[in-house]
């Protein structure tokens, strides 16, 4: 089994140019192509992650993940909420990050809402056990590929938002999946322009 997986994962990288490509060179300057390294037992090779050049506090909040996955997907509403859930883990801690001391915003008004424990909290709960309460979608759509299903959510906490795209992308016999996600709405829609722009 790890042999066949290492075949997948070194055909993967070798199909990257082709599959999930992009023109890159349109790339905002400050975002950067890298690698995506996937643990194995994930069911997904991974192609490549657009991510900011430079790092900084929200560095890990920010990136457009392109992986093939290993099998076929057979209910591709369900499979994106799935995967909606799986990610929000990553709004918690960008969340907790409001209230870290060393914050430039601490103790600030944001959009004249202050930002509470409390209602923060309860948003995080709402958001781990309905996701989709802050989702639009799952929508059904046809490009050049094939058939696209995503969710494209927004998540409000303490008058910042977390923004997050979940699509799977089907060509041919293949099935892709792209996860954009970032913490404003204009970076977000730099990466949803560039999942737009993907050829598979």
């Amino acid at each position: 089994m790890t042999s066949f997986r290492w075949f997948l994962v070194t055909a993967a990288v070798t199909l990257t140019p082709i599959a999930g490509d992009a023109d890159m060179s349109d790339l905002p300057s400050d975002l950067a192509q890298r690698s995506l390294i996937l643990d194995m037992d994930s069911g997904e090779l991974g192609l490549y992650r657009i991510e900011p050049r430079n790092p900084g506090p929200f560095h890990a909040f920010t990136r457009l993940d392109v992986a093939m996955l290993e099998n076929s997907v057979s209910d591709p509403h369900q499979w994106v909420l799935d995967r909606v859930s799986a990610e929000t883990g990553t709004i918690a801690e960008a969340a907790l990050l409001l209230f870290d001391p060393d914050n430039p915003y601490a103790g600030a008004r944001i959009n004249d809402i202050d930002p509470s424990p409390e209602s923060v909290h309860a948003t995080l709960e709402l958001v781990a056990e309905r996701p989709q309460h802050f989702c639009e979608g799952p929508t059904e759509s046809y490009n050049d590929s094939g058939l696209t299903v995503e969710v494209d959510c927004a998540f409000w906490l303490g008058g910042t938002s977390s923004h997050l795209l979940v699509r799977l992308q089907q060509a041919g016999s293949t099935w892709y999946v792209v996860v954009a996600r970032a913490q404003n709405p204009r970076r977000y829609r730099q990466l949803f322009a560039i999942a737009d722009s993907l050829h598979f």
